[in-house]
């Protein structure tokens, strides 16, 4: 990571491109590929989420080119691919930071609520444990996720497979329509929050729902 890497592409190792891996702020591991070669310089950002820190980066945005007039100057760029999933108006979230504290402002509002948070196999793993920190707490995974969370030493002393330790609770995502929000909060009372970036993938004909922004995703809260 940040560094810069030669590759040859040819046999007789006359030819090649250099290569620098940074982050992209997405899933654990997610990074985005800045090559330079006879080619030009091509950024391929694979799936990211925008950060200021990317702006910091010496390699993308060298202090030299840097204007007091403008945001953040970049190395000149000759091919960009970038992931536009959400490139479209619709879609405007906030910072993680803001869409932390409102994830927060609804546990706080639910305190003696159990939490079914539900998410993709990878990539929620900050909040989970920003959510242990703040309250105190272990996260409910299954097994599957806790082996990830061990192989990427993602602080696993925050998570549990012990359902009956803690109120947050990790389900998958794929599983939503298997749960029963109605059956869930006759056991015990119950919200479902759903991380996903769609607008509306997971909430068509679900009878109770309102919706909060959280990180590079949207938040939809589900209550009886």
């Amino acid at each position: 990571m940040d560094e810069e890497h030669w590759v040859y592409i040819d046999e007789a190792k006359q030819e090649g491109v250099s290569v620098v891996l940074m982050d992209a702020y997405h899933c654990p591991g997610a990074v985005m590929f800045l090559f330079k070669g006879k080619m030009g310089t091509v950024l391929h950002t694979g799936d990211f989420r925008f950060d200021e820190k990317m702006l910091q980066h010496e390699l993308l945005c060298p202090a030299k080119l840097k204007k007091l007039s403008m945001k953040g100057i970049t190395v000149d760029v000759d091919f960009l691919h970038l992931d536009n999933t959400f490139a479209d108006p619709s879609y405007d979230f906030p910072s993680r930071k803001e869409a932390y504290e409102g994830l927060v402002d609804i546990v706080k509002s639910h305190k003696e609520y159990r939490i079914f948070l539900f998410s993709y196999s990878l990539g929620k793993e900050e909040v989970f444990m920003s959510l242990a920190n703040d309250f105190d707490t272990q996260i409910v995974v299954d097994d599957e996720r806790m082996k990830k969370v061990r192989l990427m030493n993602l602080s696993p002393e925050k998570f549990t497979t012990d359902s009956e330790k803690s109120l947050f609770h990790i389900k998958s995502i794929k599983d939503l329509n298997t749960f029963d929000i109605n059956q869930c909060n006759k056991e015990f009372p119950t919200i479902f929050v759903i991380l996903t970036g769609w607008n509306d993938k997971y909430n068509k004909n679900l009878p109770f729902y309102f919706v909060s922004i959280y990180c590079s995703v949207l938040t939809i809260l589900f209550l009886n």
